[in-house]
């Protein structure tokens, strides 16, 4: 007997391959760089709101109108942040 009685498959699923790609991908130096760059902690934010802003609590009910609330308070802090870059750059192109 040569081969056996039964034939094995092997399937492999497609979120198999993607995470093995994603895994090879972020091994290499060039995939460790980007994901230094993209760690972010959520907590730092939601503390500038309350803490810098004075945001307490949610003026607006319904999930809805809340989504859009965090979404126009996610947009005045990315304003800020990005304001502050600005200004940063144009001290430092004036000396």
């Amino acid at each position: 007997m040569d081969q056996p009685f039964f034939k094995r498959y092997l399937y492999v699923s497609r979120y198999t391959l993607a995470l093995s790609f994603s895994q090879k991908r972020l091994r290499s130096e060039e995939g460790y760089a980007l994901a230094v760059r993209r760690i972010t902690e959520p907590e730092s934010v939601l503390g500038q709101l309350k803490n810098n802003r004075g945001f307490r609590r949610f003026l607006l009910r319904g999930i809805e109108k809340v989504t859009l609330e965090a979404g126009w308070l996610s947009l005045a802090h990315n304003l800020l942040k990005r304001a502050a870059l600005d200004q940063k750059h144009r001290a430092a192109l004036l000396q």
